[in-house]
């Protein structure tokens, strides 16, 4: 008797406890190729053609990403400006995403909607995430 007792209040610790409240992502759902589909900056959503559109990140089984980030430096220069490959490493429990390179960038709130990856990330370290973006898969 006294172990099933103790073994029912284990169980309501736990799931009381539990961040898993239907909203974690598994890192097998990143799995894919997503689109820039959104940029907001400090509070200004930003403009993006269809050369930005161009830009993507993949995540892969083995733990890599590859990000590409196309620019347009005039109407007609659609230029791939950024090549970052690395590492991830997704928490469940406090939704970030660390992107591993020659620095390390935290994407936080990281969600998956449908076929949407969204996150905010603070470039400046200063306990503020001035960047939000949405990914799209195609």
């Amino acid at each position: 008797m006294r172990i099933t007792l103790v073994t029912i209040i284990c169980l309501f610790f736990l799931i009381g406890c539990s961040t898993n409240n239907g909203v974690d992502i598994p890192t097998n759902q990143l799995l894919d190729k997503y689109y820039l589909d959104q940029l907001i900056t400090n509070g200004v959503t930003q403009n993006l053609s269809s050369c930005r559109k161009q830009s993507f990140i993949i995540f892969n089984a083995n733990g890599t990403f590859s990000r590409r980030d196309w620019f347009d430096f005039s109407p007609s220069n659609c230029v791939l400006d950024g090549i970052d490959d690395g590492q991830f490493v997704y928490n469940p429990q406090d939704s970030t995403l660390n992107l591993i390179f020659t620095d390390t960038e935290i994407w936080h709130n990281v969600q998956i909607i449908g076929n949407r990856i969204k996150f905010t990330w603070d470039e400046n370290l200063d306990g503020v995430d001035e960047h939000y973006v949405e990914f799209l898969k195609r």
